[in-house]
């Protein structure tokens, strides 16, 4: 029976906080092998999930259409047994919380909460999504042991889910380590700007990552065209005051 890790007698489980089914991986799945490997305890936490909620944009139209799914309903149920496949190939704890992903939500007036990509991808939440956060925070530190390590988003790309998570993360108690967001990261060369990050530490790439990662067969094309690139990863902590 394998022993659980302990710090100064406390149990410790490094929790993976994933925007989406497949961001977990793309981002820290070295650091998630590598940590298997040495017997460390490990649950991935997916939050956005969902995707079926009426009608759609044109271009999470277009987006269905390159996933390879006719209907929302097709497509959730692709995702979400990519990620199962690549759970079980990590071997790792994961739970998948139920919140629509920021491209199908609606607003309280039910109008679409980002109506293309360039709104998506703005780096600006709309007014609903600052109170879904609130919701989020609050199942999310519900879910957490106060010696838990947490790794999470910085949120290169300005994606609205992983604005949401990234502070979140920023919120909570916990040792926080926060990944550079692929592919966006890779395809735009960012590193974080802002004063408050500072390097951590950096994962080199374990091959066996690229068998996880194309599980993700409905997505790992659209984000790598051209092959899943040797990328190592870098992860960062918040040294600033009030993190």
């Amino acid at each position: 029976m394998e022993k659980p890790n302990t710090f100064m007698g406390k149990h410790i489980k490094h929790i993976f906080l994933s925007p989406h089914m497949d961001d977990a991986v793309l981002s820290a799945g070295s650091r998630i092998i590598q940590l298997k490997e040495q017997n460390e305890h490990i649950r991935v936490i997916t939050i956005f999930t969902t995707f079926i909620n009426g009608s759609t944009t044109w271009d999470t139209k277009k987006y269905l259409i390159k996933s390879h799914a006719l209907n929302t309903t097709l497509f959730e149920k692709k995702r979400t047994e990519e990620d199962i496949r690549a759970m079980n190939r990590l071997q790792v704890d994961f739970l998948h919380l139920s919140y629509i992903d920021a491209g199908f939500r609606k607003t309280s007036k039910n109008n679409h909460a980002y109506s293309n990509y360039l709104e998506l991808f703005s780096g600006n939440l709309i007014p609903d999504d600052v109170l879904l956060m609130e919701k989020i925070s609050k199942d999310i530190k519900n879910l957490l042991h106060p010696t838990d390590i947490i790794y999470a988003p910085i949120a290169i790309g300005n994606h609205a889910d992983h604005i949401l998570i990234n502070r979140i993360a920023k919120s909570l108690s916990n040792t926080t380590y926060f990944w550079l967001d692929q592919p966006y990261a890779y395809d735009h060369t960012e590193t974080p700007k802002k004063s408050s990050y500072h390097k951590a530490f950096t994962v080199p790439f374990v091959p066996k990552k690229e068998s996880i990662l194309s599980q993700y067969r409905s997505q790992i094309k659209q984000l790598y065209p051209k092959g899943i690139p040797a990328l190592d990863e870098q992860f960062y902590i918040v040294t600033s005051p009030g993190k």
